[in-house]
């Protein structure tokens, strides 16, 4: 059974449009969702589910938001942690890449996600 205080770490999932300027890449649509997540290390077979080029990923896990927001692999998400941050200060943009129900308890939900580059985007 999970505790409380395992979800220790903030996190924020944000929606990305392509960039009307000449230079390519996305800008920050909005924010869509922040909550309390449990963050580790991906187990072998999210990794598995991940492209080949990826360079960091992690699995957040979270209390399911039960309709208030529900993860896509179009969103990417942010971890509110100093070790998540780039040299310049920005934390780095995950890529979404799967969702499912934690099946030690259905009350959370496991999302893993992918950086292929430490940056914020």
């Amino acid at each position: 059974m999970s505790n409380a205080s395992d979800l220790n770490t903030r996190i924020q999932f944000f929606e990305y449009a392509p960039s009307d300027g000449p230079e390519p890449g996305e800008v920050e649509k909005r924010q869509l969702w922040e909550c309390w997540a449990e963050i580790y290390e991906p187990s072998m077979k999210d990794i598995e589910s991940l492209s080949t080029n990826v360079l960091y990923s992690v699995t957040a896990r979270i209390r399911d938001p039960r309709g208030e927001y529900k993860p896509s692999n179009k969103h990417y998400l942010a971890v509110l942690d100093d070790a998540y941050q780039d040299d310049e200060g920005n934390y780095v943009r995950f890529n979404i890449k799967k969702m499912h129900p934690d099946v030690k308890d259905k009350r959370f939900i496991k999302v893993v996600a992918e950086a292929t580059e430490w940056a914020s985007g």
